[in-house]
């Protein structure tokens, strides 16, 4: 008798998404089976006998399943459902732990105390990190990168990858590099801890069928499975000298190749360093995994490391790939445009708002960019250096000359709106209030109308490129319309923009007077637009350029508006 299990699938977890118990429990049971075997024994009918079902697409569909039902699992537990509940929604990460990064997470962590876990605090910040992992491992991804913060959690996390994917693959090999000897330790160290089966983890609970058969303490070496000659998991410095000694079927996992500054900032030590990574760690990879996974991948990479230089191994791959869609980077800063922290976990972990304050009030600029806000600084081709500006406290006594503004205003996606308001005394320019503000038409358009009415700017001008005409348009209606004596005008700027930032730079360095930077510790637009100020090269590819751009316009805005002045003389006739 043929049986239409999706059906009675449906039937069972109806009943379990409105808190039968026992329906939960049963099916548990089914993707357990359906997961583990492509088969099920379902109960076809009233006469109770037991029908064998199959499915090619078994272990993703009762993965998928386990998902409806700990979500179901979740919800009771909410309402009052009780410990049985909870055992549910365990089982449904074990279910998945095998095919799904996230569910591992949780899953090995499950026994640990809520204060002692890693992953689930930090779950919510992490998870697209996660899901960028599952890609690597199902081959969608050929290169991964990630650039955090230091303290939030990126190399933990890598590490969880680690156990994860030897546990699945112990037959390939899984190469750590690092330019620290003591990272390597740490790591070892802990890839133990989380696979010991008398510990706190629950890896051996996923993987029960394996185990760590062999360990070298002295060479960070970590065997799963049958000996082999090149254990699953192998760890090396890079300037070692690995050739013979190491291989990566599986991944290659590249942890902050950077010693530090002193490094990054020198050209010659990042092209010594990137030779030593092409030649060195890269020549280990074997071109395709030997258990195979299906996917017909090569072997991965995985990098995590502080975009410390344009020059570093992260920045020349990315240009490497810029039109590659199997290499993807991720890197997020550490607050967000308003100063928040976008790393504030719970039990006091990560980064509070007043925390990363005070880091950035007592750290260097570049420093700050390079570690909490993933912008690499160059000293080799810096346009604007923090320590050769002009700066000032208060506005001179009396009133200004003129007080004018410029705007370059946002296309699309991640561009910025900036807006300079400069007070003119004699031939000096004050930049006292900046609007570098990445967000919606709708919220930034009004807060640049406020500004322009109450400061009272007389003349301001508007980049008229794309939808720059149609804005300046808007806000000068909304100018008029609050009382404002604003007059914009508009212009189409045709020069290359690079050209034009470094050509007005000179102007701007001479003219200009910024903000001291104990003055604008908390505006958080004058920090964005003096970030993206100072992380302007003239080497390299810039991801933020709106803020040097907009000090070049002001400055050809002030030339094109000096006029000659008419005096009286003798007439001759």
């Amino acid at each position: 008798m043929a049986v239409d299990f999706s059906s009675l699938w449906d039937k069972v977890y109806r009943l379990s998404d409105n808190g039968n118990l026992r329906a939960a429990k049963d099916a548990v049971q089914i993707c357990k089976d359906y997961a583990r075997e492509g088969a099920v024994l379902v109960n076809a009918g009233k006469g109770g006998e037991l029908v064998e079902v199959r499915d090619p697409e078994n272990e993703g569909k009762a993965i998928e399943w386990a998902k409806m039902l700990r979500s179901a699992a979740s919800r009771n537990v909410k309402e009052g459902g009780g410990a049985e509940w909870l055992d549910i929604y365990r089982d449904t990460l074990l279910i998945a732990a095998k095919k799904d990064f996230d569910s591992f997470c949780q899953f090995i962590e499950w026994e640990r105390p809520p204060r002692r876990k890693f992953y689930e605090p930090r779950r919510p910040q992490l998870l697209d990190l996660t899901r960028s992992l599952d890609q690597l491992d199902k081959g969608d991804l050929d290169l991964l990168a990630i650039s955090l913060a230091p303290g939030v959690g990126k190399s933990a996390l890598g590490i969880f990858y680690i156990c994860w994917q030897a546990g699945l693959y112990p037959e390939d090999q899984i190469l750590i590099g690092s330019h620290n000897v003591n990272f390597i330790k740490g790591v070892y160290e802990e890839i133990l801890r989380i696979m010991d089966p008398r510990g706190e983890y629950l890896w051996s609970h996923v993987f029960d069928e394996g185990g760590v058969t062999w360990t070298n303490a002295k060479d960070y070496r970590i065997n799963l499975g049958k000996r082999k000659r090149f254990d699953t998991i192998q760890m090396t410095t890079i300037n070692k000298g690995n050739a013979g000694l190491y291989r990566a079927t599986r991944l290659l996992f590249c942890d902050d190749l950077v010693s530090g500054t002193e490094e990054a900032f020198s050209r010659e030590r990042m092209d010594k360093l990137w030779q030593t990574y092409t030649t060195d760690l890269r020549q280990r990879k074997i071109g395709s995994t030997e258990s195979g996974d299906g996917s017909g991948a090569s072997c991965r990479e995985l990098h995590i490391a502080t975009r410390w230089s344009i020059n570093d191994v992260l920045g020349r791959l990315e240009r490497q790939n810029a039109n590659n869609p199997r290499a993807k980077f991720i890197n997020r800063p550490v607050m967000d445009a308003d100063g928040h922290s976008l790393f504030n976990y719970p039990y006091g972990l990560g980064y509070s708002d007043a925390m990363l304050k005070d880091i950035q009030k007592l750290m260097e600029p570049g420093m700050f960019s390079a570690l909490y806000l993933g912008v690499p600084i160059e000293r080799e081709g810096q346009l604007y250096h923090p320590q050769e500006l002009r700066r000032y406290y208060e506005l001179p006594d009396g009133d200004p000359d003129d007080i004018i503004a410029v705007c370059d205003t946002k296309n699309a996606g991640t561009d910025y709106y900036v807006l300079l308001i400069a007070y003119q005394y004699g031939t000096d320019y004050y930049l006292d209030k900046i609007i570098c503000d990445n967000r919606t038409a709708e919220v930034v358009e009004p807060k640049i109308v406020t500004e322009l009415v109450d400061r009272g700017v007389r003349k301001a001008q508007f980049e008229s490129n794309a939808a720059g005409g149609r804005i300046a348009d808007n806000i000068q209606r909304m100018v008029q319309e609050k009382g404002g004596i604003t007059r914009i005008t508009k212009k189409w700027n045709q020069a290359h923009k690079d050209t034009r930032i470094v050509v007005n730079s000179a102007y701007a360095k001479e003219k200009f007077l910024f903000k001291d930077e104990s003055v604008y510790e908390n505006d958080p637009d004058y920090q964005s637009a003096m970030r993206q100020l100072f992380a302007y090269s003239m080497v390299a590819k810039n991801k933020y350029d709106d803020m040097p751009d907009a000090v070049a316009m002001l400055v050809e805005y002030l030339n094109s508006s000096q006029t000659n002045i008419a005096q009286l003389g003798k007439r001759f006739f």
